[in-house]
């Protein structure tokens, strides 16, 4: 028994033997000395993330196909680009716009400047700038007939709406003729024909070949102006005069219409002369 007792003291005495500790000159202990290399490391991996960022194809837009890192900011979770992204948004927007013009201007919502500058007939810095900066106030687009007044018009109205989708939604075409005759085929007792107050609210009407109707059937071509002009919103028209023709054009109108109609599509616009 005197050896399992001796045995068992030196077990005792290894186990609670304490090897000496190094005394601790640095307060946070090892965390203070290694926080210089963590911070470098992390700067290291912050610069190495966004370079990643600018090359990483691990996430391709899926419009355009062009590679988005997906562990950027430039998709906001989702799978588009956010150049994709504002041009699905303006695609959509420009919908109802599209649907109120008729098949044979189509071609003028996407035209090109050098498809406008051969179907118009006025200068090209005209299209240019009608493309890239469309105004909001009233335009008078004179010339002849096949002088591209239209085709300029619709180029120029979808351009608008693109420029600022979200608060231009709903700018509208409507063919004088249209407006003419909408109160007339509107059921009575059924309030405001639908077209007539689409034209009342829209944030730009572009009112085609104006005086060519009839007759202002009701009143609708002149209710619509007025309302416009009270709620100072652009209008856009079109009128299928020889250019330099004003006054043949307000004499023509005025007796169509009223005095106070002419000064209406005339004040605080411009006026788009083609056919020289």
């Amino acid at each position: 028994m005197g050896k399992l007792a001796a045995r068992s003291e030196e077990l005792r005495r290894q186990m609670a033997y304490e090897q000496p500790r190094p005394a601790q000159d640095n307060p946070m202990g090892w965390i203070g000395d290694a926080a210089p290399a963590l911070i470098a490391r992390f700067r290291a991996e912050e610069q190495a993330a966004r370079e990643h960022a600018a090359s990483c194809t691990a996430r391709p837009c899926e419009r355009c196909e062009k590679y988005v890192c997906k562990c950027g900011v430039d998709v906001d979770g989702a799978m588009q680009c956010r150049e994709c992204s504002a041009a699905e948004w303006a695609a959509e927007a420009i919908k109802p716009t599209v649907a109120s013009i008729p098949p044979r201007f189509s071609w003028a919502v996407n035209a090109t400047r050098e498809l406008l500058e051969r179907r118009v007939k006025g200068p090209a810095t005209l299209v240019i700038r009608g493309l890239s900066a469309p105004p909001t106030t009233n335009l008078l687009f004179t010339g002849p007939t096949g002088s591209g007044k239209t085709s300029l018009a619709v180029a120029m109205l979808c351009a608008w709406v693109r420029a600022e989708p979200t608060p231009r939604r709903g700018a509208l075409f409507v063919e004088a003729s249209w407006l003419s005759r909408a109160r007339a085929r509107h059921k009575l007792g059924q309030g405001e024909a639908e077209l007539v107050e689409q034209c009342f609210a829209a944030p730009l009407l572009l009112l085609d070949d104006l005086g060519q109707e009839r007759e202002d059937r009701d009143g609708c071509i002149t209710d619509v102006v007025y309302k416009r002009s009270a709620l100072d919103l652009p209008t856009w028209v079109t009128c299928g005069l020889a250019g330099g023709d004003l006054a043949t054009f307000a004499d023509h109108l005025s007796r169509r219409y009223d005095g106070g109609f002419v000064r209406r599509i005339l004040e605080s616009g411009k006026r788009v002369e083609l056919g020289k």
